[in-house]
């Protein structure tokens, strides 16, 4: 049975201090390190930015949601996202919701 994966991202300010092209190196880089997600069958549904103007509003900043074949997959996202380095704390802050 297919899950789906919602995550919440707040970068930091050593993330922020990047240029746009080292950000996105760095985003290359975890599509690169993590095999790519399609090749497992996880697919991404969306990405952006929350809504800060609504009632109870995530104090996060962007959102991730992802669909995953089973919980194989979803582990192998989780382990391929830390190893890239995507957790470290000097990237961005993140909380899931699996």
């Amino acid at each position: 049975m297919s899950q789906s994966l919602v995550e919440l991202y707040t970068p930091n300010a050593s993330w922020k201090a990047l240029p746009a092209e080292r950000r996105q190196q760095f985003l290359d880089g975890i599509q690169t390190g993590m095999g790519g997600p399609s090749s497992l069958g996880i697919e991404m549904l969306a990405l952006g930015e929350t809504a800060r103007s609504v009632e109870r509003a995530s104090e996060h900043r962007f959102l991730g949601i992802w669909r995953v074949p089973d919980q194989q997959a979803r582990d192998a996202l989780l382990a391929g996202s830390k190893a890239s380095g995507w957790y470290d704390t000097s990237i961005c802050q993140a909380a899931g919701m699996y």
